[in-house]
């Protein structure tokens, strides 16, 4: 079953508050398919939730939150979607309107406001669903960024050691590394006998005695060597 279906289908096992309620809660549900509207608009709260979950269950429809948040109504007619989406607006909700063919929607995105669009006409499951599937999804992504974040950066430090050993190799070939100055010559000993570690990880073997930002300097001082020797 969808999420939609479901939505409707707890909508359809709420019992009316008051002796009214049914009766805008039928009002609801042939809104948005006229072109004028003379009812009476509800004013207990009971009965305005009725009156919107008739229009619901009747035109309305509600993205799988897995994939995005959408909820929107179907109307025949401009004016009936316009008049609609003032009625949303007065209850504090901002809805936009669309033409889509030759008929209307009256819609919104924005998840906090479905949560409590759903609250209010009674689908309160259903809200809470959602805000647990949005819950879910944003750890998930959260994790995802740190994942492909602490990916890229073990990118980066693979390709700057495979460069600086590179760049040793090729000192070692054409001048050899006696001709290094020795504080430059441990720097790249130490690079060579690492060639995989990173530059924290260089710092801290107990062989170096020297900090990540003079292990920097050094390996720096290397690669422009190197990079003078074409």
């Amino acid at each position: 079953m969808s999420f939609c279906s479901t939505v409707k289908s707890e909508l359809r096992n709420i019992p009316p508050v008051c002796g009214e309620c049914d009766g805008y809660l039928s009002q609801g549900k042939a809104f948005l398919s006229q072109n004028d509207f003379h009812g009476d608009i509800p004013i207990r709260d009971c009965c305005l939730s009725s009156f919107f979950r008739g229009a619901f269950i009747a035109c309305g429809n509600i993205s799988d939150p897995e994939r995005e948040y959408h909820l929107e109504f179907k109307a025949s007619s401009q004016r009936s979607a316009e008049e609609f989406a003032d009625l949303m607006s007065e209850s504090g909700f901002g809805f936009k309107t669309v033409k889509r063919m030759d008929r209307y929607a009256v819609y919104i995105k924005e998840s906090e406001q479905i949560e409590d669009i759903l609250t209010m006409i009674g689908a309160v499951k259903s809200s809470m669903d959602l805000m647990e599937t949005k819950i879910v999804k944003d750890v998930r992504n959260n994790i995802n960024r740190k994942t492909n974040c602490e990916t890229a950066n073990i990118g980066r430090t693979v390709d700057a050691a495979a460069k600086q050993v590179e760049n040793i190799k090729l000192i070692s070939r054409r001048m050899g590394l006696e001709c290094l100055p020795e504080r430059l010559r441990t720097a790249a000993r130490l690079r060579l006998d690492n060639p995989e570690a990173s530059l924290n990880e260089l710092a801290a073997l107990p062989q170096n005695n020297l900090s990540k930002s003079g292990l920097y300097h050094r390996l720096n001082k290397i690669s422009q060597i190197a990079g003078g020797l074409g």
